[in-house]
């Protein structure tokens, strides 16, 4: 997951690990909830620092960020898919089909 020389990460290097870890995550819902302390365990930085330099380079804050994503998977699905709305629902993590 890490590199050994983490430490030397740039604050670039550490923005797209952490994008890669929610890309990843996002995939497979079913394998690991997304938290702050497992983004921050990955970036190996504080909540504080990591929330700030992730809005500072995505203009967005983290959560904001894995909405946006959830949201725009969601509507996908619902555009190319003939899957039920309740199912897509279900796999992009949303509790139920009315509610985020």
């Amino acid at each position: 997951m890490m590199p050994n020389n983490s430490i030397k990460l740039t604050n670039d290097e550490r923005v797209n690990l952490i994008v890669a870890y929610i890309d990843r995550h996002l995939q497979n819902p079913t394998c690991c909830h997304i938290n702050l302390d497992s983004l921050s365990n990955a970036a190996c930085l504080s909540h504080f620092h990591l929330s700030r330099i992730f809005k500072s380079y995505m203009g967005e804050s983290i959560h904001q960020y894995i909405k946006r994503l959830r949201l725009e998977n969601a509507a996908k699905r619902l555009y190319y898919s003939k899957d039920s709305i309740q199912g897509i629902a279900e796999s992009c993590t949303y509790n139920s089909s009315f509610g985020v």
